[in-house]
């Protein structure tokens, strides 16, 4: 968390404004300007709790210690399961751009369209129970250089005949992809 200059409450990031603000004085601060003072040496790794849900076995990882109301993944209503774990700190949080109200004017909109959607996707009670959540990733960058040897395999029909086909490749490989994106 972040403290407020002027009066040491928490900042927390508005959507709106995509700025920091905070809750007491509602004092804006740009995010890129705001540093946050070392007490100690920060840890790559930080305590959650996870919360797994059994309808799906879905995992829900949090930073605080109340009860999960419904899982993210199924929409299941009670999630009991918890327990503690040591994650990697992410480096970056990428906020969000739009409000949850523009999220339901949007959801709102599409769904006056779809009119083989089930009634239980349109229902008011439905569409308040929407929540931000955040989906963490890697990026990665790689580059390979160097001799390739693979085989393979072509399996397909002919007439009432099935073929397979079994091949060898082999080659040089120079390429750099930048910012392959991986659920973490």
């Amino acid at each position: 968390m972040y403290e407020c200059p002027n009066c040491g409450g928490n900042l927390k990031f508005d959507i709106a404004s995509q700025q920091l603000k905070c809750d007491y004085c509602l004092t804006l601060k740009d995010p890129y300007e705001v540093t946050k003072d070392k007490d100690a040496e920060e840890s790559n790794a930080f305590d959650v709790t996870v919360f797994t849900c059994p309808q799906c076995g879905g995992e829900i990882l949090s930073t605080d210690t109340s009860v999960a109301e419904f899982c993210s993944f199924c929409g299941a209503s009670t999630i009991l399961d918890s327990r503690i774990s040591k994650e990697k700190r992410p480096a970056y949080i990428i906020p969000f751009k739009q409000t949850k109200d523009a999220c339901k004017e949007i959801y709102i909109s599409k769904m006056k369209r779809a009119i083989f959607a089930p009634d239980e996707l349109k229902d008011k009670k439905y569409i308040d129970g929407f929540r931000g959540i955040y989906i963490p990733y890697w990026s990665y960058t790689i580059s390979q250089k160097g001799p390739v040897h693979m085989k393979g395999r072509k399996s397909y029909t002919r007439g009432n005949y099935d073929y397979t086909d079994y091949y060898e490749l082999s080659g040089e490989v120079n390429a750099c992809y930048n910012d392959l994106s991986y659920d973490a």
